[in-house]
Parts: structure tokens; sequence; C-alpha cells
């Protein structure tokens, strides 16, 4: 099993920061990027694997992740995640 950790910052309502060189504007900023930010962290299983290859985590939508250690690559049709690139968040996430 893996222990991952992440978070995530809601750019949906959280202006873009502002230059470095104006330095108080970008300080508010930052402190106020704490308020935007949710922190997750999830119990990952790690597949079993004969070749030691690469370990590749997947972060998917409704803070679901999944791990593979196939040396396979994303676009072979042997590749073990199956979920599309780029998958868009539900308006509402299934509790499991």
């Amino acid at each position: 099993m893996a222990h991952i950790q992440w978070k995530k910052v809601d750019t949906t309502k959280f202006p873009p920061a502002p230059d470095f060189d104006q330095v108080e504007a970008y300080n508010r900023w930052e402190k106020e990027l704490d308020r935007y930010t949710t922190y997750h962290e999830a119990w990952v299983p790690i597949p079993q694997y004969d070749e030691p290859c690469s370990v590749k985590v997947h972060f998917l939508p409704c803070n679901e992740v999944k791990i593979t250690t196939s040396c396979y690559s994303y676009h072979d049709p042997e590749y073990p995640i199956t979920e599309p690139m780029k998958m868009k968040e539900p308006a509402v996430c299934s509790k499991k």
C-alpha cells in the first residue's frame, strides 16, 4: 500500500497570482491561497509486478487515486489504467 497525500486549489474561485515584483499584492494573494486549498490523502494498493518498471500515480476526479507498475505506457492497449486523461470533475461525486 502507498500513502498518497496531495492538495488541490480551486482555481475557479481564486484569481491568478500577481507578478513577483508586486511583493505586497503577491504576499496577500499567497495568504488567501489557503482558503481555496483542500488537502487529501488515500491509501492505494500497489499492484504486484514481475518486471521492475516505474510507478505511475494517476489522480482522478472525486479525489480518487490509482497506481500502476506497468511497463506499458498510457497509450498502449495493455496499460491497466483505462480512464481518459484530463477527466472533468462531476458536479456530484458518489460516496464510497
